[in-house]
């Protein structure tokens, strides 16, 4: 699955959530199992605390449901 774009610029509603000063987001859906996420994430926690141009990723689960039925 390619990644996803959020665009938050025209939601009005994201104001004092974790979204409110962001205007896009990147999310990236795994092909893999669970175990093979939380790896990566630890990783990406490991280099925050190494460099400051790191990304800040956030573990989110989200649930997707299939338009068609």
């Amino acid at each position: 699955m390619p990644p996803l774009l959020l665009d938050f610029t025209k939601i009005k509603k994201n104001i004092g959530t974790m979204f409110e000063n962001k205007k896009r987001l990147k999310l990236f859906v795994p092909c893999q199992g669970d175990e093979y996420i939380i790896h990566e994430w630890l990783v990406y926690l490991l280099y925050n605390l190494l460099s400051e141009k790191s990304s800040r990723v956030k573990l989110a689960l989200v649930d997707f449901q299939d338009s068609a039925n």
